[in-house]
């Protein structure tokens, strides 16, 4: 994402994130923190979810991210992990399957839970029944 990109995408996130939390007054200061907060969140989400995600659409994503400002706006960050983990581990896991779908056949890529793993052949020698 180039430099004039980031500040069209803080820009209109700051003009969202202000609505969202009912921000109607100007304030030079916290508009600054809550554009510092929200770059901080966007790197906690993109992190916890494996990629870079849109926070122009509407999706989980972007709440957690708004959530995370909120938050952070008011004091309470050590508890946005605690209270939205299960939404986080969920983009985490969505981004591993979708991964896993896109390219099945690299080795990163562990046969899901119950799938037959692939033996090894070995034709020296042969299993002995126990």
């Amino acid at each position: 994402m180039t430099e004039t990109d980031k500040d069209k995408l803080l820009k209109k996130l700051l003009e969202d994130l202000r609505i969202y939390l009912g921000i109607t007054w100007d304030d030079e200061d916290l508009d600054k923190k809550i554009l510092g907060l929200a770059e901080r969140g966007m790197t906690a989400v993109d992190r916890a979810g494996g990629r870079e995600y849109d926070y122009l659409k509407e999706a989980s994503p972007r709440q957690l991210l708004f959530d995370y400002v909120r938050y952070g706006r008011d004091d309470a960050l050590d508890q946005w992990a605690v209270n939205f983990g299960s939404e986080l581990r969920t983009l985490a896991v969505d981004n591993y399957v979708d991964n896993y779908v896109e390219k099945p056949e690299e080795p990163n890529h562990p046969a899901p839970s119950g799938a037959p793993l692939q033996e090894k052949e070995n034709d020296d020698e042969e299993a002995s029944d126990i």
